[in-house]
């Protein structure tokens, strides 16, 4: 694997994410931004629909937010994979550089230590895995929050039920 390799499968990504309708999901970001920000203790005077539609646009974003995660988490790997590669290439190809390393790590270090491409590759590796790690299991925060709007409508809708049920 090379750079050129990792451009064409990024590129290829690039292509088949914009063919697909998640990766072309945009969740009003007002409407998210009110929705992950609203005042709990305002929640007894909002209206349902406004309850509802805060779920609905917290499931877009979720969406949106999980397609991001698993574009950056492919990156990642690839990115990985051609430092790995390369890497491996540079100490076959600078085996006087490498060989004092006595451990696998050292040989590792001291062939980027001396690869400024390696570096290059390195740092690209350190800020996808950075990237994905911020976006990773937000998710699941986001699902919490759409379970406890949906918890709302659910507990209203039951307490109309059951002041019907009693004026009968």
């Amino acid at each position: 694997m090379d750079y050129n390799s990792l451009q064409l499968i990024n590129e290829r990504l690039g292509v088949v994410g914009r063919s697909t309708a998640v990766f072309n999901c945009s969740p009003n970001q007002d409407l998210v931004s009110t929705a992950l920000s609203f005042d709990i203790s305002k929640l007894g005077q909002a209206d349902g629909a406004t309850i509802s539609q805060f779920a609905v646009v917290l499931s877009q974003y979720c969406i949106y937010m999980q397609s991001q995660y698993n574009s950056v988490y492919v990156r990642f790997i690839n990115a990985r994979k051609l430092f790995e590669f390369q890497t491996q290439r540079f100490m076959i190809d600078n085996k006087d550089i490498v060989k004092v390393g006595k451990t696998a790590g050292e040989r590792e270090f001291l062939a980027l230590n001396a690869s400024a491409d390696l570096q290059a590759l390195k740092h690209d590796v350190d800020m996808l895995e950075a990237e994905r790690d911020l976006l990773q299991d937000l998710d699941k925060s986001l699902k919490l929050l759409i379970e406890a709007y949906k918890k709302e409508l659910g507990r209203r809708y039951d307490e109309i039920i059951l002041s019907r049920g009693r004026g009968n």
